[in-house]
């Protein structure tokens, strides 16, 4: 019986159904950027909501409302996809554009970036979104909205982006680290986050940042993933990692002029950093101020300001100290615009006459400062008061002239250079009458002795730059050209301003030459420009390129040519602002010779419309001589006079198209006569002009010292003409003369013997 108990028991257990058995959970995967995340965390705040609705219709309308999520992110994707605002190089409308389609895109991204529910679409949306931000999150916009011109848009919407770009970002930032995805959305939050604490001088942590992007990315780390990384790693002074996170940037291809400049850098700030790691146990003074020099050098202020304090405390009066301590306090107030006070500053630190060791460096400083002076406030003196002002300038010019001497043992270049220089103003400066004939003479007439001490001190850059300022206004041109085309001691790489400079004067007189191997040698001196950082330069650069190409078409008839130049011109203007108005004007010009007059008006008013040029009347002058515009000419001729003229002087070529085309005799004789009146001007004498062949030329004309915090004085000289296109001058100067002629005043005869009886003339 028990035994069939037992059996009908194991029979039930058998039969009870089992507990179902549950699976288990997936494990939930965690980011390995948690901990960052959290750093970043803030509260969702979606920005459309936020907007003033009188501002936001139009946008929405513009944007459309997309049915489904897919269609939404298409459209965010193409307004927001490589955002980026260049200030710098946009016009106006562009700018506003760009700004316009920002909205557009946060309108149509935020309702799948913010949803509750993820989704990729949402986390791609995210990313999107983060990158606008990140664009906008910058000191550079902050101020540039301040003073905003008119872009097309309501500055309130402009001012909201600036006010709410660090919360949206951080916000953003902290969702896609949180997710790990998408990958290229976490690529970017990444370098933002590298960048940002370098700039911050968290050395560690851009280094930790840099270094998990690189470790993403792997195989398709890029040419600059690899210099940050080496230059985080040399900011914390680990060399060997940073010559191996080198070593691998020069396997990745380099993409550009921009890639070659970084590349350049990134090789020399290793050098310097290897140099300064070799001094830094070293406890002498010598190599404890050449370890604060490196420091400033590699863009480590914060450790160059606590070494300069060990330094005060160690040699205080050493003068090789002060020089480094009044640089750095030079560049605080200098920042902040206090120019004239900057200069007080440093001419009171090295007054000191308890300071020992004073070197080359601590001469230079003085001058500089004393340059400074000068330039501040004998100057401006000078324009008020002739007399006065010049003799407080000569005060200053003498003392400089007395601290040059002291310059000649250890800077026997820069000394003679300076002492040039001063021994040619200062008697200028003297005379009360005659100054501006004294200047021209001065400029027209020293490349040969610029030239000599040249030869003599080849490495001074301060030589170089007299020749480059001399050659402008050499009577010789051809020989002038031949000074400017002497390569520099100074290599490329290390001074591009230099080759810059020289490659702009050597285009200058090919313009004055206008020959094709004059055009030929010129674009020799381009291609020495070494690849830059600066937008400006690299645009510069290009437009120098278009300019041969423009001037070769003009003088050979080469029509292919100007294909050629249009292509450089075209790059430029999408560089920098600073080159836009003439090329715009350029590429106007180049149309109209392709038969394309509406779009060479549309230029030529384009030209017009920039900033930044005294030359803009010439693209409004190109516009009202094609042939369209035969009737609007002549009184658009006596508009553009009337506006330029400011000074009392109207331009001639002005002038000159005003004597060809006015029907009234007296008006055209008048304006031709300025012509001659102008040309009598000492300085008009030793202008570059070609107008004959159609080129006109907006001159550029510096000579002055100045402090610098690490060259300690600059000596400030350059001169050249920047190429604008136009028609060739409708009249020679022999038509000219005949239409001055008809308002010349006739010479007076001799006097004629009062007739008798006629009255006495009263006493």
């Amino acid at each position: 019986m028990s035994r069939l108990l037992l059996a009908l028991t194991v029979a039930v257990f058998a039969c009870k159904p089992a507990k179902p058995v549950r699976p288990p959970e997936p494990e939930t995967k965690l980011s390995p950027f948690v901990n960052l995340a959290d750093e970043l965390e803030t509260p969702a705040k979606p920005l459309w909501p936020t907007l003033p609705t009188e501002l936001t219709g139009e946008l929405e309308k513009a944007a459309g409302t997309p049915a489904d999520a897919g269609a939404r992110l298409a459209g965010a994707r193409l307004r927001l996809a490589g955002w980026a605002l260049e200030l710098w190089a946009s016009r106006p409308e562009a700018i506003g554009a760009k700004l316009r389609a920002a909205y557009e895109g946060v309108f149509l991204a935020e309702p799948l970036a913010y949803a509750a529910q993820g989704s990729a679409e949402g986390r791609e949306a995210a990313g999107l979104l983060h990158q606008l931000y990140d664009a906008l999150d910058t000191s550079g916009y902050r101020e540039w909205v301040k003073s905003a011109p008119n872009v097309g848009l309501d500055r309130r919407l402009l001012e909201i982006l600036a006010e709410s770009a660090a919360v949206q970002r951080t916000h953003l930032a902290a969702q896609i680290l949180t997710a790990a995805e998408p990958a290229a959305a976490v690529d970017g939050v990444l370098r933002s986050l590298a960048e940002r604490a370098r700039t911050a001088n968290d050395a560690a942590k851009a280094r930790t940042l840099f270094l998990q992007l690189v470790e993403r990315r792997g195989a398709n780390a890029t040419l600059d993933d690899w210099i940050d990384l080496s230059a985080a790693h040399g900011r914390v002074d680990d060399l060997t990692n940073a010559t191996a996170a080198l070593a691998q940037a020069r396997t990745k291809p380099v993409p550009d002029r921009l890639g070659q400049a970084k590349l350049r850098e990134a090789t020399k700030d290793l050098a310097t950093l290897e140099r300064y790691l070799a001094l830094k146990t070293n406890p002498a003074i010598e190599a404890k101020i050449e370890q604060l020099d490196l420091l400033r050098k590699l863009g480590r202020t914060v450790e160059a300001q606590t070494l300069l304090t060990q330094l005060k405390q160690l040699a205080g009066n050493d003068a090789r100290v002060r020089v480094r301590s009044a640089a750095i306090g030079f560049d605080g107030l200098a920042q902040a615009g206090n120019m004239l006070e900057a200069a007080g500053y440093v001419a009171d630190e090295l007054r000191d006459a308890n300071l020992v060791n004073k070197d080359g460096d601590y001469w230079s400083m003085l001058i500089g400062a004393q340059g400074a002076h000068a330039m501040g406030e004998a100057l401006p003196e000078l324009f008020r008061d002739r007399v006065a002002g010049g003799k407080k300038m000569v005060e200053i010019l003498k003392a400089m002239r007395v601290l040059a001497q002291e310059l000649e043992s250890t800077r026997p270049g820069r000394a003679a250079a300076l002492e040039l220089v001063l021994d040619r103003v200062t008697p200028i400066v003297e005379k009360s009458t005659g100054q501006d004939v004294g200047v021209a003479a001065a400029l027209r007439d020293n490349l040969d002795g610029a030239v000599a001490l040249r030869a003599k001190y080849p490495d001074s850059i301060d030589l170089d730059r007299l020749v480059l300022t001399f050659a402008t206004f050499a009577p010789n041109r051809q020989k002038a050209l031949e000074a400017v085309l002497q390569r520099p001691g100074t290599k490329p790489e290390d001074d591009i301003e230099l080759y810059l400079a020289r490659a702009r004067t050597a285009v200058t007189l090919a313009i004055v030459i206008a020959t094709p191997p004059a055009i030929a040698a010129a674009r020799t001196a381009i291609d020495d420009i070494a690849p830059s950082w600066s937008p400006q330069v690299e645009a510069t650069r290009e437009a120098l390129y278009g300019d041969a190409d423009a001037l070769q078409a003009s003088i050979t008839k080469d029509a292919a040519l100007w294909t050629a130049a249009a292509k450089h011109y075209e790059a430029a203007r999408t560089m920098h602002k600073e080159v836009r108005a003439r090329v715009t004007n350029n590429l106007g010009w180049i149309a109209l010779q392709r038969g394309e007059a509406e779009k060479a008006d549309a230029l030529f008013r384009e030209s017009g419309e920039e900033e930044g040029s005294d030359r803009r009347w010439l693209a409004f002058l190109n516009a009202l001589a094609t042939p369209q515009r035969a009737n609007e000419r002549l009184a658009g001729l006596r508009s553009l006079i009337l506006s330029n003229a400011g000074d009392g002087k109207a331009p001639s070529t002005l002038l000159v198209w005003l004597a060809a085309t006015s029907p009234d005799p007296k008006e055209a004789g008048d304006a031709a006569a300025k012509v001659f009146e102008d040309r009598a001007d000492p300085f008009s004498a030793i202008k570059p002009v070609q107008g004959a062949l159609g080129f006109e030329t907006e001159g550029a004309f510096q000579v002055g010292l100045g402090l610098s915090s690490r060259k300690f004085y600059e000596l400030n000289t350059q001169a050249y003409a920047s190429l604008w296109l136009m028609p060739p001058l409708p009249l020679d100067d022999a038509q000219l003369a005949a239409k001055a002629k008809v308002v010349a005043p006739s010479k007076p005869g001799p006097a004629k013997p009062p007739k008798q009886g006629a009255a006495k003339p009263k006493k």
